[in-house]
């Protein structure tokens, strides 16, 4: 029970800081879009209020709320691959990359929450 809780709390800091890169990546791609008046013109107003919805969601949970990382899927799925610049196509990609680990994380979490209580 000790390992299991050790492990636990190892794998809840993977996961937190998991969370905070994702985070970074997210918010260094809203100030490349913002800094690039190019792009951010060539973005679909559907692309600019998934990009928004995320916004919000990032900015209102910075915790391991399972459910909350998961909501955010829909909105990845609805902006993957219609990037048309280069370099913002590959910082979206590392950034999925990025949170889909991050729910693998927290699935591992929950549990072995569930196994400890």
């Amino acid at each position: 029970m000790i390992n299991t809780r050790k492990y636990a709390s190892s794998v809840y800091q993977s996961s937190m800081n998991g969370i905070k890169q994702s985070k970074k990546k997210f918010v260094n791609i809203m100030k490349y879009i913002h800094a690039n008046n190019d792009i951010e013109k060539e973005l679909t107003s559907d692309i600019k209020s998934n990009l928004n919805q995320l916004n919000r969601l990032w900015k209102n949970n910075e915790d391991a709320n399972i459910e909350f990382y998961f909501k955010m899927k829909k909105y990845h799925s609805n902006i993957n691959g219609k990037f048309k610049n280069e370099t913002l196509t590959i910082m979206w990609d590392e950034y999925v990359i990025s949170c889909i680990q991050l729910r693998c994380q927290l699935l591992k979490l929950n549990q072995l929450c569930k196994t400890l209580y």
